[in-house]
């Protein structure tokens, strides 16, 4: 830490920031204050990366998959924290295969169950499992975004586990 600047006010122009009485702290390298300088009106310029973190965040779900990217590297160029921004990238890819993968478990549960609990008990049996995935999916994505998962992983793991139970049922009514 070489310089400290403190200010009583600091106004954004929407390019830079323009601080207003203020003192500007000069330290050495061991440590010791080497020098104070006290300003009325004093310009700081900041890099476009900073200026961008300063923006309003547009929620990442309402970004494309470009403008997502471009946010993620330049998060992680600022050595800020990007796992729940990851998992949402990968999300992008895994979230469309979803349909397959309940097209998957619904043939063999369709046409085997309808015939042991009648079709409003098929109705309940699917609505539960409905139920199931969107909880695997929501527990999968919290954990990717807080860190205990990998994002790719929290991506993707409802899709395995679903397609495996799916290929489960398929190979089991295919007998």
């Amino acid at each position: 830490l070489a310089e400290v600047t403190l200010a009583a006010q600091a106004v954004w122009n929407g390019l830079d920031w323009t601080l207003s009485e203020g003192v500007t702290h000069r330290y050495g390298p061991d440590g010791l204050s080497l020098a104070e300088e006290p300003f009325d009106r004093k310009p700081l310029a900041v890099s476009q990366d900073l200026a961008a973190l300063l923006q309003p965040p547009v929620p990442p779900n309402e970004l494309s998959l470009p403008e997502l990217a471009e946010r993620i590297s330049r998060l992680a160029r600022s050595n800020l924290n990007t796992q729940p921004l990851r998992t949402e990238f990968h999300m992008r890819f895994s979230l469309p295969l979803a349909s397959f993968f309940a097209v998957l478990i619904s043939l063999p549960l369709g046409s085997s169950t309808a015939r042991r609990v009648g079709r409003y008990g098929g109705v309940v049996f699917g609505i539960l499992l409905v139920f199931a995935y969107y909880v695997v999916l929501s527990v999968s994505r919290s954990l990717g975004e807080a860190g205990a998962l990998p994002p790719w992983a929290a991506a993707w793991s409802f899709n395995l586990l679903f397609g495996s139970l799916g290929l489960l049922l398929l190979a089991r009514f295919l007998r």
